[in-house]
């Protein structure tokens, strides 16, 4: 370095920082991603130099098409698990009425079945959401996935206990029951309040038998008139409510996709690869919390979905049909063995592999 002290040296000081400047802008300004340059670099920067892109730009490498794809297509099998589940409960709701018109033990247990089906469906994509990377998408869906499926419940808050005949809202005749006036009493004072979704229609449906195997089953005599009136005119509001919101949450997540979908080639390949990340960290901490092979055969239908092209259409956002999830991350193109080992095998697997 010049030692200080001249006039002549901190002109010339000052007219190669000046140069320096308007070189580096030129340079910096079609980056994606800027990089830093060391303050020992810029110290000895001859500033006749034009400064050079590094070859390896790792973090401004568009996302490749094959993982673009894959993940369009996740996004697709998402949209296309809330139909599925919305189809499940419309069918489940024409099965109600016919069971509250002339309530059976054999009807009743039919309903349970036909619900768990539902919510099998629809667990899977709910966790997923949920964790979801996209912060403006879980701003978006908090209230609306809350609705559908919150636990756990207050069982008690909803309806009867054997060691409470008279407790919940089934109960509570200062309450009139509406849309709206459930919806109001969701997490009036606590978060374990729960009046509307999936885990509520569950606990009508089949009482404290729900949470405990060895009680006995709630009879279909709880769902007879005359006594039984505010249960019936509950468990038709609530389905009604379910159906709405798997309906409006359905619509959230496609207005974002269409928003989002043209940016995700866009994105740097490390976004993405964090985004799949984030996919398969989701998957495997409910897979090891929750040993049920309905879970991880959900996470298998979202992984491998392939959304139909739209022929009709030169500009269709539908991706088509190739690199899913599954055959980016070398699954296996048959279904793979979906036991909780193996399946979180499968999943640590792909993790290391991304690294």
């Amino acid at each position: 370095m010049t030692a200080p002290g001249t006039s002549s040296t901190a002109a010339n000081t000052n007219s190669t920082t000046a140069k320096l400047s308007t070189i580096l802008a030129h340079v910096l300004l079609p980056l994606t991603l800027g990089f830093i340059l060391s303050s020992c670099d810029q110290n000895t920067q001859d500033p006749n130099t034009i400064v050079k892109e590094p070859n390896k730009t790792t973090s401004s490498t568009l996302t490749e098409p094959a993982l673009t794809e894959a993940l369009k297509h996740y996004q697709h099998a998402q949209i296309h698990t809330l139909h599925a589940t919305s189809s499940c409960v419309e069918a489940l709701s024409s099965n109600l009425d016919r069971f509250l018109a002339a309530p059976t033990q054999l009807l009743l247990n039919k309903n349970q079945l036909a619900l768990q089906h539902c919510l099998d469906l629809y667990i899977p994509v709910h966790t997923l959401i949920k964790n979801d990377s996209n912060q403006a998408l879980q701003t978006l869906t908090a209230p609306l996935i809350t609705s559908v499926y919150s636990t756990p419940i207050l069982p008690g808050y909803v309806d009867y206990l054997l060691q409470y005949p008279n407790s919940g809202i089934v109960n509570d005749i200062t309450l009139a029951l509406s849309e709206q006036s459930l919806r109001g009493q969701q997490g009036l004072t606590d978060s374990g309040e729960i009046s509307i979704g999936f885990e509520v229609i569950a606990f009508i449906l089949m009482g404290e038998q729900r949470y405990n195997q060895s009680l006995a089953p709630r009879p279909a005599t709880d769902f007879e008139e005359p006594n039984a009136s505010r249960r019936r005119q509950y468990l038709t509001i609530v389905v009604s409510l379910l159906q709405q919101d798997l309906t409006a949450l359905q619509t959230v997540l496609e207005d974002v996709i269409t928003r989002t979908q043209q940016k995700i080639q866009q994105h740097s390949q490390q976004a993405a690869l964090r985004t799949t990340k984030n996919i398969l960290n989701t998957m495997l901490i409910h897979i090891e919390q929750q040993s049920v092979d309905s879970l991880s055969m959900g996470y298998w239908e979202l992984l491998k979905y392939s959304a139909p092209q739209d022929d009709s259409s030169e500009t269709s956002s539908e991706p088509s049909k190739g690199s899913t999830l599954a055959t980016y991350l070398k699954w296996p193109q048959e279904t793979p063995d979906l036991s909780h080992e193996a399946f979180t095998a499968q999943l640590k697997a792909s993790l290391q592999r991304l690294q």
